[in-house]
């Protein structure tokens, strides 16, 4: 895939989970884990830190510095989201542990793909 095409598929995919945060609000809040008292606003945090981290991938300057910013957002994601939802989802008896556990590969392969974005070199200031 054209590098190119991988900035602008990536930027569009954080940039619409970032809104997405917003416009159902209740999907994440549920999700949120219990010691995170404040669960509106973990979300409010985590959708504009995606649009921010989004529109810097717009430009070669801080492409490098938002690609290695979401592989940070998406490792805290792992430990604070993903793996107590699979452990609570699993003692809780949960119908939808199967989708627990199908978001963590899915989370390793965004981690590689910003890793990728990361290490790659484009001359145009944008894109």
């Amino acid at each position: 895939m054209p590098k190119k095409v991988q900035f602008i598929l990536m930027s569009l995919f954080y940039f619409a989970a970032g809104i997405n945060h917003f416009i159902n609000p209740l999907f994440y809040i549920e999700i949120v884990p219990d010691f995170i008292s404040e669960k509106a606003l973990a979300v409010a945090v985590s959708g504009l830190f995606e649009i921010v981290l989004a529109t810097f991938l717009v430009f070669k300057e801080a492409r490098k510095l938002a690609a290695k910013c979401i592989i940070l957002m998406l490792f805290l994601f792992l430990l604070l989201v993903h793996f107590p939802m699979i452990v609570d989802y699993y003692e809780s008896n949960n119908s939808l542990l199967w989708f627990a556990i199908i978001r963590v590969p899915i989370q390793f392969f965004l981690i590689f793909w910003a890793y990728k974005i990361s290490k790659v070199k484009v001359e145009s200031q944008f894109y």
